[in-house]
């Protein structure tokens, strides 16, 4: 009897045990495929910066300055701010070769001139100055700095530790600096299924380490090995649908559908669910929308997105 209840103990006990070990085989095989997916589709996907190489090149060379009106003056128009720039800038005269105007959200307005020559003219002499005593501000359009998205970083590595191993096993024979790397080298956000030990984090870099990394097949970092591109994204705002702000920042009064594109009402309170969705930026610029408000073809979202890859700054001018 006793020998009986002993070996029911045993059995129980590796039952128990051969339980939890088959649970986490499961989930470490789950956590492995979803890094090779995830590889998989990186290494096969043609990023977005290699088919439009051609705006990323074309965008180093713009000389571009934006006018908008300051926050105290009364100049709220966009025909107005336009009108203003006109009456003070007078290219044939000034011999200031301008390539296009164009306007910028509601209350922007930005100029792009041939040469630095010409871009200075209006930057930093006294056409600047009549500009500001009359409520407007001239600017120069600060590029944004490239983000880079890294896949199937194990979770449990410390970010400092990652970091300095991208930098030893990647550029440490490179002309760029350890120091330099780390503080070009910035950790925006992490993506991913946050129940797996593996996840992809998007960092912000500065030109140069773009330059050095982009090209890779592979980054090395301690025992593993990633695939890497470009991270391109626009921001949208849930409460207008547009891109390039978010709703806390919005200047609409209303709020519009994303399905429907009907000015104020939210989603959640939408009459038209059953009903095809119309896609709210193409509508309001009276173009074809009969399409999600999400699609990824969207003209609206590519614009955007091409409009966001010539903000960024990815060749050292």
């Amino acid at each position: 009897m006793e020998i009986g209840a002993a070996l029911a103990d045993i059995k129980k006990e590796f039952k128990i045990d051969l339980m939890t070990e088959i649970r986490e085989l499961r989930t470490l095989s789950e956590d492995i495929y979803e890094a090779i997916k995830v590889e998989e589709a990186a290494k096969k996907k043609v990023s977005y910066a290699e088919v439009v190489k051609d705006l990323q090149e074309g965008s180093k060379e713009k000389k571009e300055l934006i006018i908008m009106a300051k926050d105290n003056s009364n100049v709220e128009d966009l025909n107005k701010i336009k009108e203003i720039v006109k009456s003070t800038i007078n290219p044939g005269k000034e011999a200031i070769k301008i390539k296009t105007m164009r306007t910028a959200g509601r209350r922007k307005v930005i100029i792009e001139t041939m040469t630095q020559e010409d871009k200075d003219k209006l930057y930093k002499g006294q056409l600047k100055d009549k500009l500001e005593s009359k409520g407007l501000i001239i600017e120069s359009i600060k590029k944004k700095q490239p983000r880079l998205i890294i896949f199937s970083i194990d979770r449990n590595v410390p970010e400092k530790e990652f970091t300095a191993n991208v930098y030893s096993q990647n550029l440490k024979e490179t002309e760029i600096e350890e120091g330099k790397f780390i503080q070009g080298f910035k950790h925006l956000f992490t993506t991913g299924r946050r129940e797996s030990k593996y996840c992809n984090k998007v960092y912000e870099v500065t030109p140069e380490i773009r330059d050095a990394l982009i090209n890779k097949d592979k980054l090395y970092a301690g025992w593993e090995s990633h695939y890497e591109k470009d991270y391109l994204g626009v921001t949208r705002c849930f409460k207008c649908q547009g891109f390039g702000h978010m709703a806390k920042t919005c200047r609409e009064k209303e709020d519009i559908c994303s399905h429907c594109a009907r000015s104020g009402q939210k989603i959640q309170d939408c009459p038209n669910k059953n009903k095809e969705e119309t896609c709210a930026n193409c509508h309001r610029f009276g173009k074809d929308a009969a399409h999600s408000t999400w699609d990824r073809e969207c003209p609206a979202y590519k614009f955007a997105l091409e409009r966001e890859i010539l903000r960024t700054k990815y060749v050292k001018n």
